[in-house]
């Protein structure tokens, strides 16, 4: 396959510390074939965040102060070439092989905006303690029941995010399902198994 360009935007106040390195270290996780820009969106005082994510190859953006959806947007506007989006929290992790195959299915699906799998929530430890395994049924109930899709598990078409004006910085809660809810008027969701 030839080589896809993602950004992988993580929002962080900073003081996560070990689950930032972790999160950061799963981005080294991804097929080869993937190219990832990964920007750490942080607070200028988050001094010893700047410099975990400057030490693992991730570009540092300034927070603007203006909540999730702020520096989500921040993040998104440095866009250089990259295709596609994936919003990483600081205490979250990516499972390579999975971002690849929905990498993979959005390629070739011309009419998809979004390709999302499941998302299994671990402990401290990093057992198991749950899975989100909606599936195709979380697009379904999207514009009626709470959102289901995990957005660590979710790869997005930035051109399609671009389009619907990013996240809404009126939103606190429901920035992800707002902007899913507008991306579902441009194309087909995938489920990723």
């Amino acid at each position: 396959m030839d080589t896809v360009r993602i950004m992988v935007v993580l929002p962080s106040l900073g003081g996560r510390l070990d689950s930032l390195k972790l999160a950061l270290d799963s981005c080294l996780s991804l097929p080869s074939w993937i190219t990832a820009t990964v920007l750490v969106v942080l607070p200028h005082q988050a001094t010893e965040a700047r410099d975990i994510a400057m030490s693992r190859g991730a570009e540092v953006i300034d927070d603007p102060g203006l909540g999730m959806a702020g520096a989500i947007n921040s993040a998104i506007s440095a866009r250089k070439d990259e295709r596609y989006y994936i919003w990483l929290g600081d205490d979250d992790l990516l499972v390579g092989p999975g971002i690849g195959r929905a990498v993979e299915l959005l390629e070739r699906s011309p009419r998809a905006v979004i390709a999302f799998g499941h998302c299994e929530y671990i402990d401290e430890a990093g057992a198991v303690i749950g899975t989100n395994g909606a599936g195709y049924l979380a697009a379904l109930l999207l514009p009626w029941g709470p959102n289901l899709i995990p957005h660590p598990g979710t790869v997005v078409s930035l051109d399609a995010l671009e389009e619907v004006g990013g996240f809404s910085p009126d939103l606190s809660y429901a920035l992800d399902l707002d902007v899913f809810l507008k991306l579902r008027k441009l194309g087909q969701f995938l489920n990723v198994r």
